[in-house]
């Protein structure tokens, strides 16, 4: 019963680790890849999981590597490292935008011997948060430079945008009233 379980366990995890569709991997504490699921193989451009467990993380794998100096030292002083975000050489040499959360792996001594975690590119979310910049951007000149008074309020009466044609209309400046001042 125990080795039946023991091997439904395994089988599950295993199931888990090939088909989510966030990179994850283990690595040595020196910058060498023990092990790693397909979809890491995917965001990086890598044919073969021989092929990617043969690079060297330090050299290799950093666009910036200081990057991986930085999370060295964060990860041996909180045992791990959430939301870090990074650049990361693909195998062609393009770069990519990487969320990393990671643990260390600890020897039966306490000390740190290498790292497990996720890899998630966050290339999508970067070019949808500069295209919300940009519109965001627009739209502020565009309600700035209006000739006409443009007060917006929140739902509880809150004033948000207070433009300059509102402030020569009333004589109170955008920081007098944002935030500040509340619509009866």
């Amino acid at each position: 019963k125990l080795t039946e379980d023991l091997q439904k366990s395994e089988k599950r995890y295993r199931e888990l680790f090939e088909n989510i569709d966030r990179g994850i991997s283990i690595t040595t504490r020196e910058g060498k890849y023990l092990d790693c699921n397909p979809a890491i193989l995917k965001i990086l451009g890598y044919d073969s999981k021989e092929e990617f467990l043969k690079i060297d993380i330090n050299r290799d794998l950093y666009a910036n590597p200081e990057d991986r100096k930085r999370f060295q030292r964060l990860i041996e002083r909180d045992g791990y490292v959430k939301n870090y975000e990074v650049e990361l050489k693909k195998k062609n040499g393009e770069t990519l935008p990487i969320l990393l959360t990671t643990q260390a792996i600890r020897n039966e001594k306490g000390e740190v011997v290498g790292y497990q975690g996720l890899n998630i590119d966050i290339s999508e979310r970067i070019r949808m948060e500069r295209e919300l910049a940009k519109k965001h951007g627009f739209l502020t000149n565009v309600l700035e430079s209006s000739a006409d008074c443009i007060i917006i309020a929140d739902m509880k009466g809150k004033t948000i945008f207070f433009n300059k044609a509102a402030a020569r209309l009333t004589g109170y400046t955008e920081e007098e009233v944002v935030g500040k001042f509340h619509v009866a």
